[in-house]
Order: C-alpha cells, then sequence, then structure tokens
C-alpha cells in the first residue's frame, strides 16, 4: 500500500490554504455579495439627518427617509458630503425599504450612498470579488487535486475540505438572498420572518449547523451511491450479467491482497460469462493505515481463467507499506527487464520458487504492453487473475470499454498462463 507522500503532503497544505481564504474572502465581502443581488431594487430618495451618533465604524447619521426612521454610516457616504454631519442637513441617497436593516462588514444595507451607475458599479464589484478572491482558490484546489491525482491517490480526505467550505459559503449566499426575498414578500421590517430568523440566529445555530451539514453530505453521497447502482444495473443487463447491490466474497478471491485492508467494503457486484470465462465486477474501497480511502473497480476472472504461479504486478511503492497485524508478509520482488520503462513503472513479486516462470511470463513483448500502459494493478492466485487501476472507480457507461482493456491485458499477461 502507499504511503504518504511530499506531493500528497502538499496536496493538503494546498487545500487548507484554499478553505482558510475562501472563509477570510467570504466573511470580507458579505457586503459586495448582497449589494451585487440587491442593487436593482434600489431607488433615489432624500435623508434627512436629526442626530449623529459615534460608533466604532465612525459617525452615524440617525434621520428619516419619507417618514420612516433610517441610518447610514457617515464614511458610506464620501468627504463631498461631511458637511450633511449636522441636524437638518438633507442627503441624497438610495433607498429600498424592502431591504433588512442590517449592516454587512461596517455597511448599512437598507440606505447606500448616491450614485447614478450604482447597479453596474456593484455588479462590477461582485465579478471583481469573484475573479480576484476566489480564482486563487480554483487554482489551489485545482492543483492539490492533480498533485494527488498524480499519484493516483483518490481525491478524498483533506483535499475535501474547501470543497466544503466553499459549498457552505454558497449556502451562506442563497441564505442571504432567501431572506430578502421573503422579507419583501413580509409586510416589511419587523414582520414574522424577522421574528423567525430572530429566535434561530442564537446559540442553536451554530449546533444545527453541525448536524444540518454532514447529514447534507451523507444524503448527497447516498443519492450519488443509487444513481451509480441503478446504472451498473442497466449496464450488467447490456452485457447479459447478473448484477446484485451485496454478496458474499467468493472463496476464490477472499486470498487476494485487494482485500487485506480494513474498513473493507464491497458492492454493486455483476457476475456471469465474460467472453467463455467466469467474471466478476464489483466497486471496492478500504481505508489504509494512513486514514487514506481507496476505491476502485476490481475484475476477477475465473476460477480456470489462469494457470499460471501465483504472481503480483504492480507501481513501485511511494512510501512505508502498511498492513494489518494478521498479514502475510509480502512476496519477495523479482527483477524482470531490469533498466527499461517496464520497470520503473511497474514491480513484479511472487514466491522465490516461481521466478523463473514468472519472468518466462514477462517476455519482452508483455514488458513492451504494459510499459505504455502504466496505472494496472495484477493479481494471480487459485487459477483466478484480478485487475484493478488502483483509485479508479469505473463510471457506468464506461464499463464496457474498461472491461475490453482488462481483457486485452489478461490475454497479454497470460499469453503462457491462460487455458
Amino acid at each position: 500500500m502507499r504511503g504518504a507522500s511530499g506531493a500528497a503532503l502538499a496536496a493538503g497544505v494546498l487545500a487548507a490554504l484554499a478553505a482558510v481564504w475562501s472563509g477570510f474572502v467570504f466573511m470580507r465581502n458579505l457586503d459586495a455579495f448582497a449589494l451585487g443581488v440587491l442593487a436593482p431594487g434600489y431607488r433615489p430618495a432624500v435623508f434627512t439627518v436629526t442626530r449623529v451618533s459615534e460608533w466604532p465604524f465612525g459617525p452615524l447619521l440617525e434621520g428619516t427617509i419619507e417618514g420612516k426612521a433610517e441610518a447610514i454610516r457617515a464614511a458610506d457616504l464620501g468627504p463631498s458630503d461631511s458637511g450633511a454631519l449636522t441636524p437638518g442637513a438633507t442627503v441624497r441617497v438610495l433607498y429600498d425599504p424592502a431591504v433588512p436593516s442590517v449592516s454587512l462588514n461596517g455597511h448599512e444595507l437598507r440606505v447606500v450612498a448616491f450614485d447614478p451607475d450604482f447597479v453596474q458599479g456593484e455588479r462590477a464589484r461582485l465579478a471583481h470579488v469573484v475573479l480576484v478572491a476566489y480564482l486563487p482558490i480554483l487554482l489551489l484546489l485545482t492543483l492539490a487535486v492533480g498533485l494527488r491525482r498524480a499519484e493516483r491517490v483518490p481525491v478524498k480526505g483533506v483535499v475535501t475540505v474547501p470543497a466544503i467550505v466553499v459549498g457552505l459559503q454558497a449556502a451562506l449566499v442563497g441564505f442571504l438572498v432567501a431572506y430578502v426575498l421573503i422579507d419583501r414578500a413580509q409586510a416589511g421590517p419587523g414582520g414574522r420572518f424577522d421574528a423567525v430568523m430572530g429566535a434561530i440566529a442564537g446559540r442553536w445555530t451554530g449546533l444545527a449547523a453541525l448536524v444540518l451539514l454532514p447529514a447534507g453530505a451523507l444524503l448527497v453521497a447516498a443519492r450519488m451511491r443509487r444513481k451509480r447502482r441503478h446504472r451498473l444495473a442497466r449496464a450488467a443487463d447490456g452485457l447479459r450479467l447478473s448484477f446484485a447491490m451485496s454478496a458474499e466474497v467468493p472463496a476464490e478471491l477472499a486470498g487476494f491482497d485487494l482485500f487485506d485492508h480494513r474498513s473493507v467494503t464491497f458492492e454493486n457486484w455483476m457476475r456471469g460469462d465474460y467472453g467463455g470465462v467466469p467474471i466478476t465486477v464489483v466497486d471496492h474501497s478500504y481505508t489504509t493505515g494512513h486514514n487514506t480511502s481507496a476505491e476502485q473497480t476490481a475484475v476477477a476472472y475465473g476460477p480456470g481463467a489462469w494457470s499460471g504461479p501465483p504472481l503480483r504486478l504492480t507501481a513501485p511503492p511511494l512510501g512505508p507499506v502498511q498492513r494489518r497485524q494478521a498479514s502475510p508478509p509480502p512476496l519477495p520482488e523479482v527483477v524482470v527487464a531490469e533498466g527499461t520503462p517496464f520497470a520503473e513503472a511497474y514491480v513484479v513479486r511472487a514466491a522465490e520458487t516461481d521466478g523463473k516462470a514468472v519472468r518466462a511470463i514477462f517476455s519482452s513483448l508483455v514488458t513492451d504492453f504494459f510499459a505504455t500502459r502504466p496505472g494496472w494493478t495484477v493479481e494471480t492466485r487459485d487459477r483466478t487473475i484480478l485487475l484493478y487501476r488502483y483509485g479508479e472507480l469505473v463510471r457506468p457507461e464506461k464499463i464496457q470499454a474498461f472491461l475490453a482493456q482488462c481483457d486485452e491485458v489478461r490475454q497479454v499477461l497470460g499469453g503462457g498462463g491462460a487455458r
């Protein structure tokens, strides 16, 4: 099994940076998100100052608009309106009484400074935030995922953290928009919706988020699994194979190294005859000793598809091997095609007594074939051959093409071992 590597660690660091930066950007630009959505609803109005109060963000102007008590921070009006800081003065502003009476990032939302190009300006500001602030997040996530995939490590664990953070931000933006839309449908500020929102915005909000966010993630994952199951069932029917969501692990597969992990899960079994050979196709997932998850589509041919010695063909390990205590020691390495591209892409293991027979199987034709097709793992034992690509869960619509690739690998490798 593969251990932690420098690239995987770098992927985690990049993902964490993306998560922190995305949260920081969202909190610093809440007003840009809000005004970018609300801008079309504002209209010109006259604000009459009745009192000036000192607040942490600077002087706050309290007054009236159309007979309603409103407020705006003096700093939002700009230097040209500094003379408006006395009671009785009037100031041109933009006003939307349907917007909740809240402030974001030190700016009042219901009353804003007058600007003839307000709508275009706020939309441009929002676009600037998205492009300048969120583009680095996209680049960091892309690089993080690329580093993981370059080592054929499934995109799980820490790499999903920024995705959750970005998703949470999208939920917050959606909540803000929904808040405004619902508030518009009420009788104005102070309606029943305001009372409900005030009640749930207390100490239980954090607890609710801790419960609802994981629950939502589990529901999405369950839906994706159901969708995959239904599509695989249709693919199995097209290949004239039986399909079962779960099944007992056949005895001929139980001894393979692939199944020698903790927290192993098998689902979506397809079985039957494929090209005159018994075949089993299954979704297989597990976690290693490094808390790294892996999932792949495994394909087994046999019994009766292999008559050569037990062997294991896989990519070179990237770090310390993590195995269960009860696991037998790994087979010794058999040197095959030393100094060739094949030796750089693969390691062959077999019992010492089978070394000569294994080298005979890996002729130059076989090693040249695998050298141009890196990433396969092949195990043989008990007249059965097992194939998969580490971390590759094949899409249902690609199953038939994947089986064709597996069959080609089986036939090339089994030139002297297959019946």
